[in-house]
């Protein structure tokens, strides 16, 4: 992850994914702990069947989802192949930010009734 810049990977076995290892993994369940991460295997510390999106979903339904799951990463799937990795990063500030306004509006629009 440190040699490729990302938050993230996908764990995949015999073609399909079984989880996904974050830096959030690692740091809270090999650092917190310590574990020495270079006997702990990735499948000990990974999040095992992780939510997905398919490649034909809208942008705003990643977002949700990750809002909704409080993670920053969501595997991005064509059937049952890995495509890629989104992660709350590659979402541009100014969406998720009218995203946050739209749910306060919505919250306060309910409250007033």
């Amino acid at each position: 992850m440190r040699e490729h810049h990302v938050g993230a990977l996908a764990v995949t076995e015999g073609g399909g994914l079984i989880g996904i290892i974050s830096e959030r993994d690692v740091i809270a369940r090999v650092i917190a702990v310590e574990l020495d991460p270079q006997l702990t295997p990735v499948r000990a510390v990974m999040t095992s069947d992780p939510q997905t999106i398919d490649v034909e979903e809208c942008l705003a339904d990643a977002l949700q989802k990750m809002l909704d799951g409080h993670f920053r990463h969501l595997p991005v799937m064509q059937e049952a192949q890995v495509m890629g990795m989104i992660s709350m990063r590659d979402i541009p500030t100014e969406y998720r930010l009218m995203r946050q306004r739209y749910e306060q509006m919505r919250a306060q629009d309910e409250v007033a009734g």
